[in-house]
C-alpha cells in the first residue's frame, strides 16, 4: 500500500492498520523527520518524503515504492491541508494554488 501523508494522523491510523494485517506500506509524506518517527513505531515501513504537488517528485516516489514493495496494490491519498484560516476572498493566489495543487493534483499525479 501507499498511503500519501501517512505519517501522522488519519494517514499513519490506516499504515498501522494495514500492517497489523499483514501488509506491507510505503509512507509518503512531506516532512522527513516525521516518516522517521513512524518507521521506529512500525517496523518494515518504507518511507518517502514527497510533496505530492511535484508531478516528477511524484513519479520517482512511486519507483522507489514498487521496488521496496514489489507492487502496490492499494493506495490511500491522504495527504491533503486546509489553508490558511480566512474567506476565500481573502486568500492570496498563492495559497489557492498550494491548496488545490495538493489537495486536488496531489491525488491525480
Amino acid at each position: 500500500a501507499v498511503i500519501t501523508g501517512g505519517a501522522s494522523g488519519i494517514g499513519l491510523a490506516v499504515a498501522q492498520r494495514i500492517v497489523e494485517e499483514g501488509g506491507r506500506v510505503s509512507v509518503w509524506d512531506r516532512d522527513p523527520a516525521q516518516i522517521e518517527q513512524a518507521k521506529a513505531t512500525l517496523p518494515g515501513l518504507h518511507g518517502v518524503a514527497i510533496d505530492v504537488a511535484d508531478a516528477a517528485g511524484v513519479e520517482r516516489a512511486k519507483q522507489s515504492a514498487i521496488e521496496a514493495l514489489g507492487g502496490v496494490d492499494i493506495l490511500v491519498t491522504s495527504a491533503a491541508i486546509t489553508g490558511p484560516n480566512m474567506t476565500t476572498w481573502n486568500y492570496s493566489t498563492e495559497d489557492w494554488q498550494k491548496v488545490i495543487d495538493i489537495n486536488i493534483n496531489g491525488v491525480f499525479y
